[in-house]
């Protein structure tokens, strides 16, 4: 920084040179040496010459080498207050050589020095350059520290800036990340929801055929109502689910801006949140249909329970049916499975099938009661029944059995099944009723019971003395009974059993 030099220093006058006079109304400046005190015998002081002075105009100052007392104070006396006192010393005025007398060693005189104005003109002159060299040094200053400040305020917003970014692509990538996730949870519900509609769908329709082998009057009216519901219900749920819908996707690549990084975040953000919304409507809609179809299982679970009650209530009821309609129709019941399933529907059909024959048996005997072929055919059939022993018996009659019926004979014919609970049916020829009661027809009858009777006594029959001969066994069974004529017991056609075979018989009644 440029300053302006400082003022020359004051030279004092060479010794023995005094100070001036002062201007009139100025005082010495503050850098003004003192004057030494005057030597004894001068009387001059500084000032102005008193008014009159020899040789002066008034108020200049005495001539060169002239002496004049000068006043010490007021005409009363008193000094002053602005003059000096004088103190015997001569003052040397300027130029004015040293008189003969005087002291060598009077204090010379201060120089000359600049007045205190001008000082102070420089001074300021010296400050204003100073301030106006320093203001551009200031200047200067103040632009390098707006220059960085302006490149501070730059690169906190380009680090504010690449941290948006860096925010923003963080907040999209978790968004894109919540996408994929509720896309695969969506994309495994909905093949969860494709197969159970599939199994629904088969319900439906394994539903309606165990409806159509389940006619009124075979099962409960109560149990396929609540089966006939059910379906109803799955198949209405069913049908309420819509096609499969393609999930949103991210785009391919991520924006690049954070204006478009944001943009796009929101809208993964929204499909995430509709697809959440999907998501539990269709795990509702799933739960929903795996209920139904429990409710439907469980409907036709009780359906079938009850077929093992119907058939017994039918064999309670139909007490006129066959046996053999029984039978078969007992059969089928434990053919039915009380757990549901595809061949549930087939199951079921045998059954009712066989259940609707014992109806139909029921009718069938009922008119055969009560319009008999021939009158004696209700008393021959009860008296072969009051013998077998609580076998189920069945009847039928026919022109010719076995080859006999015809030409004056009478012919017989007898089956047994241990296996459907060992009812038996017995054959008869027509002539039978017409010549019932003859004593060779009824040893026939007889005959034909003790072979109805062997699912009762099969142990007796299959073991030794008779070792399943069914013919030797039924001829001693009729014989023991007391029916002994040998053209109806079997005996001329078969031979006469032996004592020990008649008395084993007789332990089957």
């Amino acid at each position: 920084m440029s300053t302006s030099p400082p003022p020359p220093p004051s030279t004092p006058d060479p010794p023995g040179h005094g100070a001036g006079p002062s201007v009139p109304g100025q005082q010495p400046g503050p850098w003004a040496a003192p004057r030494p005190p005057a030597q004894p015998g001068y009387g001059q002081g500084p000032g102005p010459a008193p008014a009159g002075w020899p040789g002066s105009p008034g108020t200049g100052h005495p001539p060169h080498g002239g002496y004049q007392p000068q006043p010490t104070g007021y005409p009363d006396g008193s000094g002053h207050p602005s003059a000096p006192q004088t103190s015997g010393y001569a003052a040397q005025q300027p130029g004015q050589p040293s008189r003969p007398g005087q002291s060598p060693w009077a204090a010379p005189a201060p120089a000359p020095r600049r007045p205190r104005r001008s000082r102070r003109w420089a001074v300021a002159l010296g400050v204003l350059l100073v301030l106006a060299l320093g203001g551009g040094t200031t200047a200067v200053l103040v632009d390098r520290a707006n220059d960085q400040r302006a490149a501070q305020e730059l690169a906190d917003r380009l680090a504010r800036e690449a941290q948006e970014l860096a925010d923003a692509e963080t907040a999209y990538d978790d968004a894109v990340e919540d996408l994929d996730s509720v896309v695969d949870s969506l994309t495994t519900l909905a093949t969860d929801v494709d197969l159970a509609l599939t199994d629904a769908t088969s319900d439906v329709d394994d539903a309606t055929l165990l409806l159509d082998a389940a006619p009124v009057g075979v099962v409960p009216e109560a149990e396929r109502t609540a089966l006939d519901t059910a379906r109803t219900d799955l198949s209405t749920a069913v049908d309420s689910w819509g096609p499969s819908q393609e999930a949103p996707e991210p785009p391919d690549a991520r924006p690049t801006t954070t204006d478009e990084i944001v943009e796009a975040t929101e809208q993964v953000e929204a499909d995430v949140e509709t697809l959440t919304t999907t998501l539990e409507d269709t795990q509702t809609g799933l739960d929903t249909l795996t209920t139904q179809q429990d409710t439907l299982a469980d409907a036709a679970d009780a359906l079938l329970a009850t077929v093992p009650a119907t058939s017994q209530s039918y064999v309670d009821t139909y007490t006129v049916a066959t046996n053999a309609s029984r039978s078969e129709m007992q059969v089928a019941a434990t053919g039915v499975s009380p757990s549901w399933s595809a061949d549930s529907s087939t199951q079921l059909s045998t059954f009712a099938a066989a259940a609707n024959a014992v109806v139909t048996s029921q009718t069938d005997q009922e008119w055969l009661l009560a319009n008999p072929v021939h009158p004696n055919r209700p008393e021959i059939e009860a008296f072969a029944r009051s013998l077998a022993g609580g076998v189920p018996v069945d009847f039928a009659w026919a022109p010719e059995v076995n080859g006999y019926g015809l030409d004056g004979s009478s012919g017989g014919y007898a089956t047994w099944n241990t296996a459907q609970y060992g009812y038996s049916t017995i054959t008869l020829s027509d002539n039978v009723a017409e010549r019932w009661p003859e004593e060779g027809v009824q040893a026939l009858v007889v005959h034909e019971t003790g072979h109805a009777i062997t699912s009762k006594c099969y142990d007796l029959y299959s073991a030794a003395p008779f070792n399943s001969d069914d013919e030797m066994f039924a001829t001693s069974w009729a014989i023991s009974m007391g029916y002994d004529d040998g053209n109806g017991s079997g005996e001329w056609l078969y031979g006469r059993p032996s004592d020990e075979q008649i008395a084993a018989a007789a332990g089957c009644r």
